[in-house]
C-alpha cells in the first residue's frame, strides 16, 4: 500500500479508521488494487479500481503520482489509474501492508515540484 497526501493524523483519535485523511493505493496478492481518498469519519471514496495479473512470489514496481490535482497509480509500468481529484491538496507519504507480509526496497520519495 502506497499513501500520498495523508493531510490528518485524526485517524488515530479513536483507533477505528481503516486509513489516514488521503490518497491510497492498495494492492492485494491477488491483483485486486484500488486507488482511494479517504477522510476521517467520512466514507472512503474509490476513485479507480481493477485487477491485474500478479506474482505475489516476485518483486514489483509500484508508484503513486500526485501533481496537481492529477493522481497516477502504476504497478511495474503499467497505468492502472489517472484520475482527478482535490480532496488533499498537500501532506505527508506513507507505505503500509496491512497484516500481509511485504517487503519495500529502493523506496523512493521526489517532491511535486521536482519532477
Amino acid at each position: 500500500m502506497l499513501m500520498a497526501r495523508i493531510d490528518s493524523a485524526d485517524v488515530f483519535q479513536d483507533q477505528k479508521a481503516e486509513f489516514p485523511s488521503g490518497y491510497i493505493l492498495r494492492i492485494t496478492p491477488s491483483g485486486r488494487w484500488e486507488l482511494l481518498s479517504a477522510t476521517y469519519k467520512s466514507p472512503t471514496l474509490t476513485l479507480a479500481s481493477g485487477s491485474l495479473i500478479l506474482n505475489a512470489a516476485a518483486w514489483h514496481h509500484l508508484t503513486l503520482s500526485t501533481r496537481g490535482r492529477s493522481i497516477t497509480a502504476t504497478c511495474d509500468g503499467r497505468s492502472l489509474a489517472s484520475v482527478r481529484d482535490s480532496s488533499h491538496a498537500h501532506g505527508m507519504f506513507g507505505i503500509g501492508s496491512g497484516w500481509n507480509h511485504v517487503q519495500f526496497y529502493n523506496l523512493r520519495v521526489t517532491p511535486e515540484q521536482a519532477r
